[in-house]
C-alpha cells in the first residue's frame, strides 16, 4: 500500500473512483498532476483543480485529501454549531436519562448557558479567533430538541445574544431528542452496573452492537420486552436529522439564490441545540464514522462543535469504517471544538479520527472554562 508523508495523513480523505491505475504527483493546495496508466506504456497527464489534493491512489480509487486548514470559497461552505445542554439534576445526580427521564437544568448548568453563550457565540460575533475565521453576524436558522434540558438552554442563550437571535425562534425537532435509553432510564449509574453488567460495559466501551436495552413497556408477539441497539438506533436517527435539516436548508437557500435582493454569498450558518450522546452521533454522521467511534469526542455540558461542509462537493465518499451517509450526502469538511476554548479548538478532519481511536485517545469531556 502507499505510504503516506505524517502531514498527508492527518489529513480529510474523498475519493474519485477511476477505472485505470493512477499515479499521482502532489502540487499546490489548489491543483495536484495527475497520471493516469492506460496501457503498458500508455500515460496520460493532466492537471486538477479542485479545493483538494489528490494524493495517493489504491486499487483504482483515487484519495483526494484537503488540509484542514483550508477553505473553500466562502459561499460554498456551511457551519454548524452543536451545543449540548447545562447540567442537569440527572447530571449532578449521575442518573441515566435518555430521552424520557424528567430532568431541569440546575443552577450551574444555567450559568454554563449564560458562559457558553456569551463565549461561543461572542466568538461568532466578534470574529476573535485565532484562524481563519470569516465568519458574518448571522445565524440562519437554529434547530432544538424537545427535551426541557435542551428548550431552556437554547432560551437562555437566546437571551444572551438578544441582538444576534433576534426574531430568531428554534425549530423543534423531535429527533434530536436525547439517545432513548429504555428501562434504562432513570436508573442510577451504579446500580445500572450490577444490574446489567455486560450491557453496561458495552455502553462504556462503545461496543453498539453488543449493548441490547429491553423495553419492557413494550412486548414482542411471543410476550417479552422487546430488545433494542440503542446506538445503532442513535446513528441512523442522527443521519436521517441531517437528511431533514440539509434538505430544507438547500430548498431555501436554492429559492434566495434566484432572488437578487438576497445576500446569499456568505457563509452559511446553522445552530442545533441538543445532548451530549446525539451530539456525538450528529458529529460522527457527519464526518463519516460509525457508531463503534462513540465517545471518541465527548460533549461536556454546554459544549459547542463546530462543523464545516463545502456545500460544491458532491464527491462520493468511501474510507475503512466510513459510513456511507443516505442520499449521498456530503460528509462534512472539517470540524473543531468552539467552546470551551482549549489546546483541543484546533480543526480536524476525519483521518483524525481514524487515528486517535487506532492509538486509542478519546478526549472525553473536555473541562468548562
Amino acid at each position: 500500500g502507499t505510504i503516506f508523508p505524517k502531514r498527508e495523513r492527518e489529513r480529510e480523505t474523498e475519493v474519485i473512483k477511476v477505472a485505470a491505475p493512477v499515479v499521482v504527483v502532489v502540487g499546490s493546495h489548489s491543483k495536484a498532476m495527475v497520471a493516469l496508466r492506460l496501457g503498458s506504456s500508455l500515460w496520460f497527464f493532466g492537471i486538477l483543480a479542485s479545493s483538494s489534493i489528490i494524493v495517493a491512489v489504491q486499487n483504482g480509487i483515487v484519495h483526494a485529501l484537503s488540509s484542514p486548514d483550508s477553505k473553500p470559497n466562502q459561499d460554498n461552505i456551511l457551519k454548524v454549531l452543536i451545543l449540548r445542554h447545562g447540567e442537569s439534576n440527572a447530571n449532578a445526580a449521575n442518573v441515566i436519562q435518555g430521552s424520557g427521564y424528567v430532568s431541569r437544568l440546575t443552577d450551574l448548568g444555567q450559568e454554563q448557558a449564560r458562559r457558553a453563550g456569551m463565549g461561543a457565540f461572542d466568538q461568532h460575533n466578534n470574529n476573535n479567533n485565532d484562524d481563519d475565521d470569516d465568519d458574518d453576524n448571522t445565524i440562519d436558522a437554529v434547530y432544538c430538541s424537545p427535551l426541557a434540558r435542551a428548550v431552556k438552554t437554547w432560551q437562555i442563550v437566546k437571551e444572551t445574544q438578544s441582538s444576534l437571535f433576534a426574531n430568531q425562534e428554534a425549530t423543534i425537532l423531535n429527533d434530536l431528542r436525547e439517545i432513548d435509553l429504555y428501562d434504562w432510564e432513570g436508573l442510577d449509574k451504579g446500580n445500572l452496573a450490577k444490574l446489567f453488567p455486560d450491557a453496561f460495559q458495552a455502553w462504556k466501551e462503545s461496543r453498539p452492537h453488543d449493548l441490547v436495552v429491553c423495553e419492557s413497556s413494550s412486548r414482542s408477539s411471543h410476550g417479552r420486552p422487546v430488545k433494542h441497539y440503542p446506538l445503532l438506533e442513535l446513528w441512523e436517527r442522527a443521519d436521517r436529522v441531517w437528511d431533514d435539516i440539509l434538505l430544507e436548508r438547500e430548498a431555501i437557500w436554492s429559492k434566495d439564490s434566484n432572488n437578487m435582493n438576497s445576500n446569499n454569498n456568505r457563509t452559511k450558518c446553522i445552530l442545533i441545540v441538543a445532548h451530549g450522546n446525539l451530539g456525538q452521533a450528529l458529529l460522527g454522521t457527519a464526518m463519516g464514522w460509525d457508531a463503534t467511534y462513540f465517545r471518541l469526542y465527548a460533549f461536556p455540558n454546554c459544549g459547542v462543535a463546530e462543523l464545516e461542509w463545502n456545500l460544491s462537493d458532491r464527491l462520493e465518499c468511501s474510507h475503512q469504517h466510513q459510513k456511507q451517509p443516505s442520499n449521498q450526502r456530503p460528509l462534512a469538511h472539517r470540524w473543531r471544538w468552539r467552546w470551551p476554548r482549549s489546546k483541543n479548538h484546533k480543526w480536524k478532519t476525519l483521518d483524525k479520527a481514524h487515528m486517535d481511536k487506532a492509538e486509542g485517545v478519546r478526549e472525553g469531556a473536555l473541562p468548562i472554562a
